[in-house]
């Protein structure tokens, strides 16, 4: 268990300190037994070495916590710079009647924790002795400490390897054919419906090219084509798209085939994914879309389940990782970069199941009865300074419109999309019209805020329109096709219809539905892991002196629309209470600040706040703060690594009055 240490000069705090083992270089006997005399005071074992011989000997033999050497011991600090990785560990404190530049930063190559001048006061050494034992124990806590991050994130990552292997029999276990290339047109994977579709075992498959299964007229196409993909990226033209082809059975036997080609990439290598269903024979058949609207609920509730699952194991790795990287300098510089490549891949993945959660309709809310033509006025001011001059954007609102039931950003992030989409169909320049109005069903009697986007570009096809709000769709090169899929997956979970007409040259219309709000629906209908927050808006100040983790915090707090002021340190958070315009409602510290602890602080701050309220934060455990009563029973505390539900959560109940 990590043990934190309050850096001081009282004697009385520091009897629980162990006694030390400690080296004296030194060919002055006078002041080598002076010092010897009061260190043994202190109960600590004291050795002596007048020269180097000694010296060496000394620091083999006795497993030594503390060398104390005299500048004017011959060759001394030579020897320690020879010696430097044998001692890395031990602090050196030098002793000296004065030194110059070059002395001084040979002293601190070697290892130079602290400088004594000579005549040395029996206080000045003890009290310089004691600080090197806390820092020792510390780091000894800080080393336990940091093994205990990497063990957790060596099981967060065997997590996500049993996920992996969880999607592999999902492979398995679905009625298509599925196959797996890599760059070099290996099959990678071959699942039991394959086996069954080609009559092939996996085992004649994995780590053969396609060729048994191809006619021989595709054959040298494949290749062509396998060896461009992987080189250049081009063609992808066939990339999520539905072709008809023919393959081949074990018995050479030819059948149609439908074929639809994914992308991806796991642990650096490329692979293609082709997803295989048999065809009926009929001359002339169509390719029609793999999905339908029902699939792509299908899809998207499979999507929700894969995406919680993922952001559960994800966000451990992501914290503990931030863990290691505030203080790198246990570990060897290269393990920093190490570190930094875990977080850029697991933030990535992040942002990719950012998307999963979007399309499935089921992220995080905060619902709220609006006029849709507030937000559209609102957001058509950024849509005009962002998209190309040679593009105009109209209006066309209808007036007092009911409200609907809407997360304001969600809908902001549609009408961008839509946007973003008609503009990319205008190249030349052309218009963009969005416009509302209320109408009712005729079946159901039922009123409806009608929110339409369009456009007079190059239109679609009816191919492209069967596909549109597939994930990974695209027809642009430079694009992934999670645009449409996420406007699909916002609309989904604001209970709206959304349909689109198009034809080549005539332009796109979206239409997007949405219920008109009703006064006695009971609006609490929030995900089970949204976070409620208070009605009254609170200020917090949040004082933390690592950088990335006040800025963490404090984005966290913004998006949950508290209004956040930020400190680096304690005397920067006093100054901003006084200056304060407005009540600030919690004080968020972190628990171990210099000059003053965040307890401290909070205390001082509720002799002029009485009603100030705390949340103390923490990399040290809650055991090991109240162990050595720097943390009080009464004071609200949330241990590091948290994520944004458990924070946000503890600050809420702390507002309410139910801490957690």
């Amino acid at each position: 268990m990590a043990r934190i240490l309050i850096m001081g000069n009282d004697f009385a705090s520091n009897q629980n300190l162990k006694r030390a083992r400690i080296l004296i270089m030194g060919n002055d006997f006078a002041s080598n037994q002076n010092l010897k005399s009061i260190l043994e005071k202190e109960n600590h074992h004291v050795y002596i070495a007048e020269n180097i011989r000694e010296t060496g000997d000394s620091i083999a033999q006795n497993g030594l916590d503390i060398i104390i050497s005299d500048i004017n011991m011959p060759e001394g600090l030579d020897f320690l710079e020879q010696a430097h990785q044998q001692i890395l560990s031990i602090p050196v404190i030098i002793l000296a009647e004065s030194m110059d530049a070059k002395t001084a930063s040979q002293a601190l190559y070697v290892g130079a924790k602290d400088f004594l001048n000579k005549p040395v006061s029996p206080k000045k050494l003890t009290t310089t002795i004691h600080s090197a034992l806390k820092q020792i124990e510390l780091e000894e806590a800080n080393k336990k400490y940091y093994a205990i991050l990497e063990e957790k994130i060596k099981q967060k990552t065997q997590d996500l390897e049993d996920k992996e292997e969880i999607c592999n029999l999902l492979l398995e276990s679905i009625r298509d054919a599925v196959v797996a290339i890599d760059e070099n047109g290996i099959v990678s994977f071959f699942n039991k419906a394959a086996e069954n579709m080609f009559q092939m075992k996996k085992e004649e498959m994995i780590g053969h090219d396609l060729e048994p299964i191809l006619p021989d007229k595709y054959k040298k196409l494949h290749k062509e084509y396998v060896k461009s993909y992987f080189e250049t990226g081009y063609p992808d033209n066939a990339i999520g798209k539905p072709i008809l082809v023919t393959a081949i059975r074990k018995n050479q036997a030819p059948f149609p085939v439908e074929i639809i080609l994914l992308k991806g990439a796991c642990k650096s290598h490329k692979f293609i994914f082709a997803v295989m269903k048999e065809q009926e024979e009929k001359e002339n058949r169509e390719i029609s879309g793999l999905y339908d609207m029902r699939k792509l609920e299908i899809a998207s509730s499979l999507l929700a389940h894969v995406s919680h699952d993922l952001n559960y194991k994800l966000a451990p790795i992501i914290s503990y990782t931030e863990l290691l990287l505030m203080d790198f300098s246990a570990y060897q510089r290269n393990h920093y970069e190490y570190l930094c490549k875990t977080m850029k891949s697991a933030k990535e993945a992040k942002d990719l199941i950012k998307k999963y959660i979007t399309f499935s309709g089921t992220q995080s809310l905060q619902f709220q009865a609006v006029n849709l033509n507030h937000i559209i006025q609102g957001i058509i001011q950024i849509l005009r300074r962002s998209i190309h001059q040679n593009i105009e954007i109209q209006y066309d609102l209808s007036p007092n419109l009911d409200k609907i039931r809407a997360d304001v950003a969600q809908i902001e992030d549609m009408i961008s999309i839509l946007a973003t989409n008609a503009k990319d169909a205008m190249p030349c320049g052309g218009t963009i019209k969005i416009s509302t109005k209320k109408f009712s069903s005729t079946q159901e009697s039922e009123a409806f805020i009608r929110m339409t986007v369009e456009d007079n570009g190059q239109g679609m096809t009816d191919y492209i329109l069967k596909h549109v709000f597939e994930p990974y769709f695209t027809t642009r090169q430079d694009a992934v096709g999670w645009g449409l899929p996420c406007v699909y997956g916002i609309a989904k979970q604001h209970r709206a219809e959304i349909s689109v007409s198009s034809k080549p040259g005539h332009g796109s219309i979206f239409h997007i539905d949405f219920p008109v709000f009703k006064e006695d629906i009971i609006q609490e209908e929030t995900k089970e892991n949204t976070i409620i927050l208070t009605q009254t808006p609170k200020t917090i100040l949040v004082v933390e002196d690592d950088s990335t983790v006040r800025i963490l915090i404090c984005e966290i707090l913004q998006n949950a629309k508290y209004k956040v002021l930020s400190s680096k340190n304690p005397e920067e958070c006093i100054e901003m209470f006084k200056n304060a315009k407005e009540t600030i409602d919690l004080l968020v510290a972190d628990v171990i600040m210099a000059p003053m602890t965040g307890i401290v602080l909070y205390e001082n701050l509720k002799l002029f706040y009485p009603d100030l309220k705390v949340l103390c934060i923490s990399g040290f455990s809650e055991e090991s703060l109240r162990y050595d009563r720097i943390l009080k029973d009464n004071i609200p505390f949330l241990p590091k690594p948290f994520t944004s539900k458990v924070l946000l959560e503890k600050i809420a109940s702390i507002f309410t009055g139910k801490n957690l």
